[in-house]
């Protein structure tokens, strides 16, 4: 839809995922996260105008989508893309898609890169509630496996510029 506005790293993210290697992790966003230097979603919702960070959006882009469908199936990024073309803000698409807000999402995954969260980014008690239910628990569901495995790896970095540069010149 044209009134909704996807972030960059998702749009990036779900490009790289389709064209990149299967591999687990990345080890750009694994050295970031090591390193205290990831970058926060919000800064991520447009390209960054410093080349320092531009390999780390694309390392954490194609990281965190990966994620999301490693650990979700990619029926549920379908839900996000379709919940777009119908008009929805991405926020709400990603919530309804996945039943837990964005920034549950975005904790999770840095949590396999082994990043400790320094807040719970809902802001509801981990433990669980006053009204005597049970706590959620944060272990995202494991998807269906088709036995695909993703061969071809590509440097964001030269590979996105070459193709942008290509579409440019046949336009």
């Amino acid at each position: 839809s044209p009134l909704g506005r996807v972030p960059a790293w998702f749009n990036e993210g779900l490009a790289m995922y389709f064209e990149s290697g299967g591999s687990r992790t990345d080890p750009d966003a694994l050295a970031a996260a090591r390193s205290g230097s990831l970058l926060s979603l919000t800064a991520m919702r447009g390209q960054p105008g410093r080349p320092a960070d531009v390999r780390l959006f694309y390392a954490q882009a194609r990281s965190l989508v990966r994620y999301m469908v490693q650990h979700y199936g990619e029926s549920s990024v379908s839900r996000v893309v379709h919940a777009l073309s119908l008009g929805s803000r991405f926020e709400d698409a990603v919530a309804s898609a996945y039943g837990r807000p964005l920034e549950v999402l975005d904790e999770e995954w840095r949590l396999t890169l082994g990043v400790v969260p320094s807040a719970d980014p809902t802001g509801s008690d981990p433990v669980g509630t006053d009204d005597g239910e049970p706590p959620i628990d944060p272990t995202p569901p494991t998807p269906e496996r088709d036995g695909f495995e993703q061969g071809f790896r590509a440097d964001p970095g030269t590979f996105g510029t070459s193709l942008l540069l290509a579409l440019a010149a046949a336009f």
